[in-house]
């Protein structure tokens, strides 16, 4: 009697000892992938007739999350031109960028400063002031996480309302 109970217990370890187990996979890596860690874009904004901007800027990965409301940060620099109504000059930017989503759809905030270069003409004798703003951004990105394009628009400073196209890699 030992004997027939055994025997279907042996055939059912068995063939239960070669099926694969899948329960060791961690399913959040595979719907979060990586971002790539380095992004260059160009960005031109404007507030018609009061305002205008055109730079170049780079942003590096400096943390990314599984988890939570921002799901990763960057730390970004620009440089460029602007214009405003009496006063045109060079500009450089810089801040950190916080973005939501683990997709290709994101909420883009970002804070830091900006120095504003003014130009004078050359028969200004006195020193040519340096300009240092807060500086901020609030907009949408399109950006995959293993994706090679990113493009953004919003609204900030010193941007003003900004559209913006480049790479990722």
């Amino acid at each position: 009697m030992k004997v027939i109970i055994f025997r279907p217990f042996l055939v059912f370890l068995i063939l239960f000892s070669f099926v694969q187990s899948y329960a060791q996979d961690n399913k959040l890596e595979k719907n979060y992938p990586e971002m790539k860690k380095n992004t260059v874009y160009g960005t031109v904004g404007t507030l018609p007739g009061f305002w205008g901007v055109i730079n170049v800027n780079y942003e590096r990965l400096i943390s990314e999350r599984k988890k939570g409301f921002f799901r990763s940060y960057w730390l970004r620099t620009g440089a460029g031109l602007y214009a405003e109504w009496g006063s045109e000059g060079g500009h450089f930017v810089t801040g950190l960028t916080a973005l939501t989503g683990s997709n290709k759809n994101h909420l883009e905030l970002n804070i830091g400063f900006a120095l504003l270069f003014p130009n004078f003409p050359y028969e200004y004798a006195g020193p040519h002031p340096l300009i240092i703003n807060p500086a901020g951004v609030i907009g949408y990105r399109f950006q995959k996480p293993q994706g090679k394009f990113v493009f953004r628009f919003g609204v900030g400073y010193p941007e003003a309302w900004y559209l913006s196209l480049g790479l990722v890699f």
